[in-house]
């Protein structure tokens, strides 16, 4: 085996073993210091990285949670078109102009967005703060302007 593909096979034995004894210490914290958001965040802040949220649900329910999300929202997207159509006054209308792109393209994609964006209506949240592009920017600013939501 060249000393590489070594390398890499130590490195990924070790970062599953420090995730396991971190796993303990964060539930641990959790469960005893029921600690605010906030600060759960500063002191465990690669949790917030996509890639370690989708390794934790895996490590948790052993199910992969991007995969189960949005089949289970393809599942339940009817139901939701349903629901949505019903609601009337000024929230109807917002939903409505939210799926307007229903109907000019059948993609997956813009079916979910569409789907989400309304959901986001439905439950009186504003849909822009459902959707944000990546920006290289620090995290935790940000986070302070919404600390208020969680």
């Amino acid at each position: 085996m060249p000393k590489r593909d070594h390398h890499a096979n130590n490195e990924q034995t070790l970062r599953r073993l420090m995730d396991d004894l971190s796993f303990a210490l964060r539930r641990q914290e959790v469960v005893k210091e029921s600690p605010l958001i906030v600060d759960f965040m500063s002191r465990w802040s690669a949790l917030f990285q996509e890639n370690e949220v989708r390794a934790e649900f895996a490590r948790i329910t052993t199910v992969a949670l991007i995969s189960k999300f949005f089949s289970k929202l393809d599942e339940h997207t009817p139901s939701l078109l349903r629901i949505f159509a019903k609601r009337g006054g000024a929230q109807g209308q917002r939903i409505r102009k939210l799926l307007v792109p229903l109907a000019q393209c059948a993609c997956i994609n813009v079916k979910r967005e569409c789907v989400l964006k309304a959901l986001f209506v439905y439950l009186n949240e504003d849909p822009d703060n459902l959707f944000k592009e990546y920006m290289d920017v620090n995290f935790f600013p940000m986070l302070k302007l919404h600390s208020k939501k969680w």
